[in-house]
């Protein structure tokens, strides 16, 4: 069994890390590729993978298709990151994000490149896991109101 983190990689790693995976998942690679990788970032292999509608609020669900978790997202990504990996400042950073509700820690069995993938639809398997982005039932992305954030020059 192995501890993973479930959730959006910016709560876990900060400073030159963060922009490191900023700069490996930026506009091209965000909407011209597949949209999901095996990223290498300062000998830290993980699974990230984008959301169907970026930022928001997606339900983890087992393989009942129960609901286990939300997971919050801010980046428009979803990682899946080998929890002993971390260093321990990033390790508290998502015990933090976990215990805010933001993400999931769990143990899996499957920490490869084979059970953990996503589609083109932003549907997201984690071993006996899942993660629907795209036809997630609760969407607060669509509930936001940005309309004060437009000037309207008429």
């Amino acid at each position: 069994m192995r501890k993973v983190y479930i959730g959006d990689p910016c709560y876990v790693f900060k400073d030159e890390t963060w922009s490191q995976i900023c700069d490996m998942i930026d506009e091209s690679y965000y909407f011209n590729n597949a949209g999901f990788d095996w990223l290498l970032i300062t000998d830290k292999r993980f699974f990230i993978a984008k959301t169907a509608y970026g930022d928001g609020s997606y339900s983890l669900k087992n393989h009942k298709n129960q609901k286990v978790s939300n997971i919050s997202v801010d980046s428009g990504t979803i990682a899946c990151i080998d929890f002993e990996m971390l260093s321990d400042f990033e390790q508290q950073n998502a015990l933090d994000a976990h215990k805010n509700n933001h993400a999931y820690i769990t143990e899996i069995q499957c920490y490869d490149m084979k059970n953990i993938k996503t589609n083109h639809d932003c549907f997201i398997d984690i071993c006996t896991m899942s993660i629907d982005t795209k036809n997630d039932d609760y969407d607060d992305y669509d509930d936001y109101d940005d309309s004060n954030y437009f000037v309207n020059d008429d």
